[in-house]
This record gives C-alpha cells, structure tokens and sequence, in this order.
C-alpha cells in the first residue's frame, strides 16, 4: 500500500514490532517494483537499560544499525531520542505499544505536533497507559470518516492503511497552510540546534515517523 503512494519516505525508532514490519515490508515492496526504499531508523547511540529484545543491541547497550534502509544514531538514551524526534517530526503514527510510549507521545503534544493512533491494535494506542485523550480527538483538517477508520475493529489492513495515507496527506496540506507554505514544500523543522545535529542525515526531507514498543506481529 505504503509503496504506491510514490515519492514517500519511512522512518521509525528502529524497534522490534509493528513498525519494523511495516519497514521491512515497505522495503521488499519497492524491491519487487525496482525502486528505491527512502527509510530512516532513528535510534540513540546507546541505552543503560537492557533493549536486547525489543531492538538491535549490543552487550555494551550501543546499538546496532538496523540491516536495511539508513541508521541515524541521535541521543545518549532511550528518553532523549523519544524527546529528539518528538521534537524533529510533526506527525506520528502510533501503532499498539506499551507503557513506554506516553512519554513519548507526551512529547510529540508538548511540542504541539500530531499523534495518529491506530486504537484498533491496542495498547498505547488504544488508550492504555495513561496515554493522553487528546491524541484521539480528530485533528484539524481532517475528515471524521477517515479518523473512525482508526478505531473499527472490523477495517482489514488495507482499509486501515488506505485511511492513515489520506489523514498524512490532510494534515501535511493544513500543516503548510498553517506555515503560509505551498503543498508539496519540504517541512521546516522548527528547532535549529535538533536541526543542526542531525542535518547531515538530511531528515528535514520528513515529518512524519511511526512509533511503537510492542513485539506483536501486525499486518498493517
């Protein structure tokens, strides 16, 4: 689905789970149509808490560059990568996740950016762990219709998918409204030292990232 949107680019916390699947799926994707991947993994150099099964890390808590699309290593923890890219990008898709996941959705709201949750995977994104209320209010610009796709427990993959693209794309068009930009413009992001410390990885090119901390297989 993702691959027939053409000129997209994927970034993720470069986590075991639903975003991973998504990822790699992407990647194999455009394979078989002979095109290039854009997919970026964001993860911070390393974490004194053991992360051996929820992501690639080594035995000195460095982690690993995820085997496909391109590695950025940005933060000394866990935590300050979640407040980086909170901070970097202005929209992300929350797929299931744990408890670890509402300091990182707190995050993206302090930074008065967007939350898509997929409440139909459960977990954080279905409302649990304190996760905030006001990610499940629909968003500026985009079609109630679209939005309860979300949250219906009968909506196949494909449906899902199809309804999370059309919300990305609303909330881009009212994001360079918002910014007196034309549709189509690249995203300014709006923290020049983040920007300088990560530019060489030219992420200015994205504002949106998927974001989850569950291990559980998913077919979106």
């Amino acid at each position: 689905m993702l691959a027939d949107v053409g000129d997209i680019t994927l970034a993720t916390g470069g986590l075991f789970g639903a975003a991973d699947v998504v990822a790699e799926s992407f990647s194999e994707a455009c394979k078989s149509r002979h095109c290039e991947a854009d997919i970026w993994h964001v993860v911070p150099e390393r974490d004194d808490q053991d992360y051996t099964r929820k992501a690639r890390q080594h035995a000195d808590r460095t982690f690993q560059v995820v085997p496909y699309g391109r590695t950025v290593f940005s933060g000394d923890s866990m935590e300050e990568r979640e407040s980086i890219v909170a901070r970097v990008f202005e929209i992300a898709v929350l797929i299931e996740g744990e408890a670890d996941l509402s300091h990182e959705c707190v995050e993206f709201l302090w930074n008065d950016h967007l939350v898509i949750p997929i409440k139909s995977t459960g977990g954080a994104a279905g409302g649990s762990f304190g996760i905030p209320h006001k990610i499940f209010e629909v968003p500026a610009g985009v079609a109630e219709l679209d939005w309860n796709v979300l949250k219906d427990d009968n909506a196949n993959a494909e449906d899902v998918a199809t309804a999370v693209v059309k919300i990305i794309q609303s909330l881009q068009e009212t994001l360079h409204l918002e910014n007196n930009e034309p549709v189509g413009a690249v995203p300014r992001l709006r923290s020049r030292s983040i920007r300088q410390r990560i530019s060489k990885a030219r992420l200015q090119s994205m504002n949106t990232v998927i974001i989850q901390e569950d291990n559980s297989p998913t077919d979106f």
